[in-house]
Order: C-alpha cells, then sequence, then structure tokens
C-alpha cells in the first residue's frame, strides 16, 4: 500500500472562530504557539497535540486527533478545521533495521507478539510487506494500514 505525498486541506467554515489573518497551519511542522493560535487550543491542548505527533512520527489523518489524550469536542473540531497535513514529513521507522525498541516504541507496534514476528520474519529475509501480520492474525488489515504509512522497507 503507497500514500501520496499531498497536503489535506482542512475545511474552512464561515462561522469559524478563529484569528482572520491565521493561515491554516502544517501540524507536522508546527510548534506550540502556532498551535496555541488557534481558538480553542491552549497550551495544554498543544502540547498535547505536539506530544502524540512525536509519538507518532507524524499526523496522517485527522481521526488521529480523537487519540489525544483528554482532547475536547471543541478542541477537536478547531484543530481540525485549520490545519493541514502534510504526510511527507511522516518519520518512518527503517523496518529492516530498526532495533525491537524502535519499533514497539511506536504506537501502533506495542504488542510484543507483533514486534516479535516483525523481527523473526526479518531475521529470515528482508521485509517488502508485513501482510504476514494479518496473516497470523496479529493485526486485522485496517490496523495495518494504520501503521504503513509509517513504515520504510529500505
Amino acid at each position: 500500500m503507497t500514500f501520496d505525498n499531498k497536503v489535506l486541506q482542512g475545511e474552512w467554515e464561515a462561522d469559524q472562530p478563529m484569528d482572520n489573518n491565521l493561515k491554516s497551519i502544517d501540524i507536522n511542522a508546527a510548534d506550540q504557539k502556532e498551535l496555541e493560535k488557534i481558538k480553542g487550543i491552549g497550551p495544554t491542548f498543544a502540547k498535547r497535540t505536539i506530544k502524540y505527533r512525536n509519538l507518532l512520527g507524524g499526523y496522517t489523518s485527522k481521526d488521529q486527533f480523537n487519540s489525544i489524550y483528554g482532547i475536547t469536542d471543541e478542541a477537536l473540531k478547531a484543530l481540525s478545521d485549520n490545519v493541514t497535513i502534510d504526510v511527507s514529513a511522516i518519520d518512518k521507522i527503517m523496518i529492516n533495521s530498526a532495533s525491537k525498541d524502535q519499533i514497539k516504541a511506536h504506537p501502533y507496534l506495542k504488542d510484543w507478539a507483533v514486534v516479535a514476528e516483525i523481527i523473526s520474519q526479518r531475521d529470515k529475509k528482508n521485509l517488502n510487506n508485513l501482510d504476514f501480520l494479518v496473516e497470523k492474525d496479529l493485526m486485522s488489515q485496517d490496523e495495518l494500514n494504520k501503521v504503513l504509512p509509517y513504515i520504510s522497507f529500505e
């Protein structure tokens, strides 16, 4: 599965309460101060948004904002309406050379059985996909699709 390196645009609504001089912000490059410029995003949610972004290696979808600890409906709407996502900025795990701890550090790869199977398969040959995780019922296809943007097979 491949993902195009494109920018996903947020939708602007006429009644969106935000600074009229504020341009849409790239969530994968924004610092805390930039995020705080969005009405409804204070220091706490800005920090949490960046912390989760760093754990992931970057956001690939606005749906991931739902996983930011303690996010309110207002903050979720504010983020979704006022940010873009540049998926070319994603930090990828070099799956054929990463340590087990580097693999397990990703929020979508927390299961030791998944990590152990990746290491086991990679010890046999360089990986060019992770389909075996679905075939062995270690992940669903949806879970695999979520993690694939964070994997490099180089």
